[in-house]
């Protein structure tokens, strides 16, 4: 005759450590449901990178809260004259801005994000630094297409290169 250790042979029922390793897959599955729907970001993400002279492209993400960036791209010859972003409207596009700061040689990579503020929207940059680095100052910017149109003017801008 046969034994199933994970079965009672005379009633069918599972035995306690049926139950346990059931109940776990069970805890294991919510908690995996629960971390992958739940991560707080529900921004899109819209990549691109920046030529430099010396170094490779700069990667720079935009986290979109808002729902209305469609794309991002570089911008030929930017004129940025400050560490902290400046917003100008694109004068070919009423549906685009265009974002500009002052980066450094040894930004690794560059973050924006956009969310939707109690007075209109925030837009904030961040940029990831490695070791020390010379005070050299590169003009970098992103060109951001939107579904609408929006005023400039209801953007505030933080953070810096």
């Amino acid at each position: 005759m046969c034994e199933t250790p994970d079965a009672n042979g005379s009633t069918g029922e599972a035995t306690p450590s049926r139950v346990r390793v059931l109940g776990t897959l069970v805890l294991c599955a919510i908690a995996c449901m629960v971390i992958g729907c739940s991560t707080g970001d529900d921004a899109s993400a819209f990549r691109t990178s920046l030529p430099q002279e010396v170094d490779p492209p700069l990667p720079v993400v935009l986290r979109d809260s808002t729902g209305m960036v469609t794309a991002i791209e570089p911008v030929t010859n930017p004129t940025g004259e400050s560490a902290v972003p400046e917003l100008v409207p694109d004068p070919v596009d009423p549906k685009a801005f265009v974002v500009t700061w002052i980066g450094g040689p040894c930004e690794r990579d560059a973050t924006l994000s956009f969310a939707p503020d109690a007075e209109g929207y925030l837009l904030v940059l961040t940029a990831g630094q490695r070791g020390e680095c010379p005070l050299i100052g590169y003009p970098r910017g992103v060109r951001i297409k939107m579904t609408d149109a929006i005023p400039i003017s209801s953007i505030e801008v933080a953070g810096g290169g």
